[in-house]
Protein backbone atom coordinates (compact mmCIF):
# COMPACT_ATOMS: atom_id res chain seq x y z
CA UNK A 1 0.00 0.00 0.00
CA UNK A 2 0.50 3.82 -0.40
CA UNK A 3 1.54 5.38 3.17
CA UNK A 4 0.93 8.95 3.60
CA UNK A 5 1.26 11.28 6.93
CA UNK A 6 0.15 14.74 6.25
CA UNK A 7 0.59 16.77 9.35
CA UNK A 8 -2.25 19.19 10.67
CA UNK A 9 -2.36 21.38 8.03
CA UNK A 10 -3.39 18.79 5.38
CA UNK A 11 0.20 19.25 3.86
CA UNK A 12 2.88 15.63 3.75
CA UNK A 13 5.58 15.02 5.68
CA UNK A 14 6.08 11.53 4.61
CA UNK A 15 5.40 8.99 1.99
CA UNK A 16 6.85 5.67 1.85
CA UNK A 17 8.02 4.24 -1.85
CA UNK A 18 5.28 3.16 -3.29
CA UNK A 19 3.62 5.99 -3.19
CA UNK A 20 5.83 7.76 -5.21
CA UNK A 21 5.50 4.92 -7.47
CA UNK A 22 2.01 4.51 -8.11
CA UNK A 23 1.64 8.41 -8.63
CA UNK A 24 4.68 9.20 -10.73
CA UNK A 25 6.63 11.48 -8.08
CA UNK A 26 9.74 11.47 -6.74
CA UNK A 27 9.94 11.68 -2.85
CA UNK A 28 11.27 14.79 -2.46
CA UNK A 29 8.36 16.08 -4.53
CA UNK A 30 5.42 15.11 -2.66
CA UNK A 31 6.45 16.34 0.61
CA UNK A 32 5.04 19.20 1.46
CA UNK A 33 2.55 18.90 -1.27
CA UNK A 34 -0.80 19.31 0.32
CA UNK A 35 -3.24 16.20 -0.02
CA UNK A 36 -5.43 18.36 -1.58
CA UNK A 37 -3.21 18.19 -4.77
CA UNK A 38 -4.00 15.06 -4.61
CA UNK A 39 -7.73 15.03 -4.72
CA UNK A 40 -10.46 15.37 -7.24
CA UNK A 41 -12.51 18.75 -7.22
CA UNK A 42 -15.36 16.08 -5.33
CA UNK A 43 -13.56 15.15 -2.86
CA UNK A 44 -11.98 18.68 -1.76
CA UNK A 45 -15.84 20.21 -1.60
CA UNK A 46 -16.30 17.04 0.78
CA UNK A 47 -13.24 18.14 2.91
CA UNK A 48 -15.36 19.83 5.96
CA UNK A 49 -17.22 16.40 6.19
CA UNK A 50 -14.06 14.18 5.83
CA UNK A 51 -12.36 16.28 8.57
CA UNK A 52 -15.30 16.37 11.14
CA UNK A 53 -15.40 12.72 10.78
CA UNK A 54 -11.36 12.40 11.33
CA UNK A 55 -11.52 15.13 14.44
CA UNK A 56 -14.26 12.84 15.97
CA UNK A 57 -12.14 9.49 16.20
CA UNK A 58 -13.65 7.78 12.85
CA UNK A 59 -11.74 5.84 10.26
CA UNK A 60 -12.53 6.94 7.20
CA UNK A 61 -12.59 3.38 4.18
CA UNK A 62 -13.52 4.50 0.72
CA UNK A 63 -12.90 3.88 -2.27
CA UNK A 64 -11.69 7.27 -4.18
CA UNK A 65 -9.74 8.37 -7.14
CA UNK A 66 -5.92 10.02 -6.49
CA UNK A 67 -4.36 12.19 -8.80
CA UNK A 68 -1.44 11.50 -10.40
CA UNK A 69 1.63 13.81 -11.10
CA UNK A 70 0.66 14.01 -14.61
CA UNK A 71 -3.39 14.76 -13.95
CA UNK A 72 -4.34 11.41 -14.61
CA UNK A 73 -5.73 9.03 -11.95
CA UNK A 74 -6.01 5.82 -9.88
CA UNK A 75 -8.57 3.86 -8.23
CA UNK A 76 -7.87 3.90 -4.55
CA UNK A 77 -9.12 1.98 -1.93
CA UNK A 78 -8.28 4.88 0.78
CA UNK A 79 -8.36 4.03 4.87
CA UNK A 80 -7.60 7.44 6.90
CA UNK A 81 -7.81 7.97 10.49
CA UNK A 82 -6.41 10.91 12.44
CA UNK A 83 -3.37 9.91 15.08
CA UNK A 84 -3.39 11.62 18.67
CA UNK A 85 -1.21 14.31 17.91
CA UNK A 86 -3.25 15.88 14.99
CA UNK A 87 -1.45 14.28 12.31
CA UNK A 88 -3.69 12.21 9.37
CA UNK A 89 -2.27 9.03 8.52
CA UNK A 90 -3.48 7.29 5.15
CA UNK A 91 -2.84 3.96 3.06
CA UNK A 92 -4.09 3.97 -0.71
CA UNK A 93 -4.16 0.49 -2.51
CA UNK A 94 -4.61 0.96 -6.29
CA UNK A 95 -7.34 -0.72 -7.32
CA UNK A 96 -7.33 0.54 -11.22
CA UNK A 97 -6.76 -2.55 -12.63
CA UNK A 98 -9.24 -4.46 -10.47
CA UNK A 99 -12.09 -1.76 -11.47
CA UNK A 100 -11.07 -2.47 -15.24
CA UNK A 101 -11.83 -5.99 -14.70
CA UNK A 102 -15.02 -5.58 -12.76
CA UNK A 103 -16.69 -3.60 -15.66
CA UNK A 104 -15.38 -5.41 -18.59
CA UNK A 105 -17.32 -8.88 -16.48
CA UNK A 106 -19.96 -6.70 -16.28
CA UNK A 107 -20.03 -5.75 -19.98
CA UNK A 108 -19.57 -10.12 -20.25
CA UNK A 109 -22.49 -10.63 -18.38
CA UNK A 110 -24.61 -7.95 -19.98
CA UNK A 111 -23.41 -9.56 -23.66
CA UNK A 112 -24.08 -13.07 -22.34
CA UNK A 113 -27.94 -12.34 -20.68
CA UNK A 114 -28.42 -9.89 -24.33
CA UNK A 115 -27.20 -12.93 -26.66
CA UNK A 116 -29.16 -15.44 -24.87
CA UNK A 117 -32.31 -13.43 -25.18
CA UNK A 118 -31.51 -12.81 -28.43
CA UNK A 119 -30.82 -16.87 -28.95
CA UNK A 120 -34.24 -17.41 -27.26
CA UNK A 121 -36.02 -14.97 -29.79
CA UNK A 122 -34.61 -16.04 -32.48
CA UNK A 123 -35.56 -19.85 -32.04
CA UNK A 124 -39.58 -18.96 -31.80
CA UNK A 125 -38.88 -16.19 -34.66
CA UNK A 126 -37.10 -18.56 -37.26
CA UNK A 127 -40.43 -21.63 -36.13
CA UNK A 128 -42.91 -18.87 -36.77
CA UNK A 129 -41.41 -17.91 -39.94
CA UNK A 130 -41.26 -20.98 -41.39
CA UNK A 131 -45.40 -21.61 -40.88
CA UNK A 132 -45.24 -18.17 -43.08
CA UNK A 133 -42.68 -18.96 -45.88
CA UNK A 134 -44.53 -23.01 -46.55
CA UNK A 135 -48.49 -21.25 -46.39
CA UNK A 136 -46.63 -18.58 -48.74
CA UNK A 137 -44.87 -21.02 -51.35
CA UNK A 138 -47.86 -23.29 -51.55
CA UNK A 139 -50.31 -19.70 -52.46
CA UNK A 140 -47.48 -19.05 -54.68
CA UNK A 141 -48.17 -21.70 -56.78
CA UNK A 142 -52.01 -21.26 -57.34
CA UNK A 143 -51.62 -17.64 -57.52
CA UNK A 144 -48.06 -17.00 -59.27
CA UNK A 145 -49.52 -13.45 -60.15
CA UNK A 146 -50.47 -12.24 -56.76
CA UNK A 147 -48.23 -9.46 -55.75
CA UNK A 148 -48.80 -9.65 -52.61
CA UNK A 149 -47.76 -12.97 -51.81
CA UNK A 150 -44.65 -12.27 -53.34
CA UNK A 151 -43.98 -9.49 -50.92
CA UNK A 152 -44.76 -11.92 -47.84
CA UNK A 153 -42.73 -14.73 -49.25
CA UNK A 154 -39.44 -12.08 -49.47
CA UNK A 155 -40.07 -10.55 -45.92
CA UNK A 156 -40.35 -14.04 -44.54
CA UNK A 157 -36.89 -14.90 -46.54
CA UNK A 158 -35.32 -11.62 -45.02
CA UNK A 159 -36.36 -12.55 -41.74
CA UNK A 160 -35.24 -16.22 -41.84
CA UNK A 161 -31.82 -13.97 -42.56
CA UNK A 162 -32.03 -11.81 -39.63
CA UNK A 163 -32.98 -15.03 -37.17
CA UNK A 164 -29.70 -17.30 -38.24
CA UNK A 165 -28.25 -13.77 -37.28
CA UNK A 166 -29.85 -13.71 -33.74
CA UNK A 167 -28.64 -17.38 -33.60
CA UNK A 168 -25.38 -16.37 -33.65
CA UNK A 169 -25.25 -13.41 -31.77
CA UNK A 170 -26.88 -15.36 -28.96
CA UNK A 171 -24.18 -18.36 -29.11
CA UNK A 172 -26.32 -21.44 -30.06
CA UNK A 173 -24.97 -21.23 -33.39
CA UNK A 174 -21.39 -22.84 -33.54
CA UNK A 175 -19.10 -21.43 -35.61
CA UNK A 176 -16.43 -23.88 -37.51
CA UNK A 177 -14.45 -21.22 -39.08
CA UNK A 178 -11.70 -23.04 -42.24
CA UNK A 179 -9.70 -21.96 -45.03
CA UNK A 180 -11.21 -21.77 -47.98
CA UNK A 181 -10.90 -21.31 -52.03
CA UNK A 182 -14.05 -18.96 -52.93
CA UNK A 183 -13.95 -20.21 -56.30
CA UNK A 184 -13.95 -23.98 -55.63
CA UNK A 185 -16.87 -23.42 -53.28
CA UNK A 186 -19.01 -21.03 -55.13
CA UNK A 187 -18.42 -23.84 -58.05
CA UNK A 188 -19.21 -26.99 -56.03
CA UNK A 189 -22.49 -25.10 -55.36
CA UNK A 190 -23.66 -23.85 -58.83
CA UNK A 191 -26.26 -26.95 -59.56
CA UNK A 192 -27.81 -26.08 -55.86
CA UNK A 193 -27.76 -22.03 -56.24
CA UNK A 194 -29.16 -22.56 -59.55
CA UNK A 195 -32.06 -24.56 -58.41
CA UNK A 196 -32.97 -22.18 -55.87
CA UNK A 197 -32.68 -18.95 -58.19
CA UNK A 198 -35.36 -21.28 -60.21
CA UNK A 199 -35.90 -21.37 -63.86
CA UNK A 200 -36.65 -18.04 -64.58
CA UNK A 201 -33.61 -16.67 -63.11
CA UNK A 202 -30.15 -16.93 -65.05
CA UNK A 203 -26.54 -17.16 -62.56
CA UNK A 204 -23.68 -16.01 -63.70
CA UNK A 205 -20.56 -16.57 -61.73
CA UNK A 206 -17.91 -14.17 -62.38
CA UNK A 207 -14.78 -15.77 -60.42
CA UNK A 208 -11.71 -13.27 -60.33
CA UNK A 209 -8.23 -14.09 -60.82
CA UNK A 210 -5.99 -15.72 -58.18
CA UNK A 211 -8.61 -14.71 -55.50
CA UNK A 212 -6.99 -15.76 -52.20
CA UNK A 213 -8.21 -17.86 -49.77
CA UNK A 214 -10.88 -16.71 -46.72
CA UNK A 215 -11.27 -17.67 -43.39
CA UNK A 216 -14.97 -18.34 -42.89
CA UNK A 217 -17.38 -20.85 -41.52
CA UNK A 218 -18.90 -22.66 -44.92
CA UNK A 219 -22.60 -23.61 -43.51
CA UNK A 220 -22.80 -19.83 -42.12
CA UNK A 221 -21.61 -18.27 -45.78
CA UNK A 222 -23.57 -21.13 -47.76
CA UNK A 223 -26.74 -19.94 -45.54
CA UNK A 224 -25.98 -16.60 -46.79
CA UNK A 225 -25.51 -16.82 -50.15
CA UNK A 226 -28.54 -19.06 -50.46
CA UNK A 227 -31.04 -16.59 -48.42
CA UNK A 228 -29.55 -13.76 -50.76
CA UNK A 229 -30.41 -16.21 -54.11
CA UNK A 230 -33.47 -16.46 -52.72
CA UNK A 231 -34.26 -12.62 -52.47
CA UNK A 232 -33.04 -12.47 -56.19
CA UNK A 233 -35.92 -15.37 -56.87
CA UNK A 234 -38.49 -12.86 -55.30
CA UNK A 235 -37.16 -9.92 -56.43
CA UNK A 236 -37.32 -11.40 -60.11
CA UNK A 237 -40.43 -12.53 -60.07
CA UNK A 238 -40.13 -12.33 -63.80
CA UNK A 239 -37.58 -13.18 -64.65
CA UNK A 240 -33.27 -11.64 -64.73
CA UNK A 241 -29.83 -12.18 -64.62
CA UNK A 242 -28.54 -13.01 -60.88
CA UNK A 243 -24.77 -12.17 -61.21
CA UNK A 244 -22.52 -13.63 -58.27
CA UNK A 245 -18.62 -12.40 -58.54
CA UNK A 246 -15.17 -13.06 -56.05
CA UNK A 247 -11.95 -10.57 -56.46
CA UNK A 248 -9.43 -9.51 -54.22
CA UNK A 249 -9.63 -5.94 -53.34
CA UNK A 250 -6.87 -3.47 -51.71
CA UNK A 251 -8.37 -1.26 -49.23
CA UNK A 252 -6.30 1.95 -48.84
CA UNK A 253 -7.03 4.83 -46.24
CA UNK A 254 -9.47 7.35 -48.27
CA UNK A 255 -11.00 3.97 -49.91
CA UNK A 256 -12.83 1.60 -47.24
CA UNK A 257 -16.09 0.80 -46.51
CA UNK A 258 -17.28 2.10 -42.87
CA UNK A 259 -14.30 1.31 -39.96
CA UNK A 260 -12.94 -1.79 -42.57
CA UNK A 261 -9.34 -1.97 -42.29
CA UNK A 262 -7.29 -1.15 -45.03
CA UNK A 263 -5.58 -3.78 -46.63
CA UNK A 264 -6.00 -6.42 -49.12
CA UNK A 265 -9.61 -8.29 -48.81
CA UNK A 266 -11.89 -10.83 -51.08
CA UNK A 267 -14.87 -9.51 -52.23
CA UNK A 268 -18.46 -11.59 -52.68
CA UNK A 269 -20.49 -9.94 -54.21
CA UNK A 270 -24.13 -10.80 -55.33
CA UNK A 271 -26.25 -8.53 -56.78
CA UNK A 272 -29.33 -8.65 -59.33
CA UNK A 273 -31.51 -5.85 -61.19
CA UNK A 274 -34.74 -6.83 -59.47
CA UNK A 275 -38.40 -6.11 -60.44
CA UNK A 276 -38.57 -2.99 -58.48
CA UNK A 277 -35.42 -1.33 -57.72
CA UNK A 278 -31.70 -1.63 -58.44
CA UNK A 279 -30.20 -4.06 -55.48
CA UNK A 280 -27.00 -5.19 -54.80
CA UNK A 281 -25.86 -6.97 -51.86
Amino acid sequence: DAIFVADDAGRLIEVNEHACQILGYTRAELIGKHAMDLMSIGDVAQLPLHMEALQAGETILAERPVRKKDGTFIVGDLSAKMLEDGRLLASIRDVTERKKLQGELRDAHRLEAVGRFAGGIAVDFAELLEVIERHAEELVVRLPADKDLVEILGAAVSGRSLASQLLAIGSKQELKPETIDLDEFLAERRAMLESVAGDQVKLVLRQGDGVEHVNVDPEQLEKLIVDLVLHSRVDMAGGGTLTIEIDNVEFTPDRRIGHGSTGRHVMLAISDPGDRRNASR
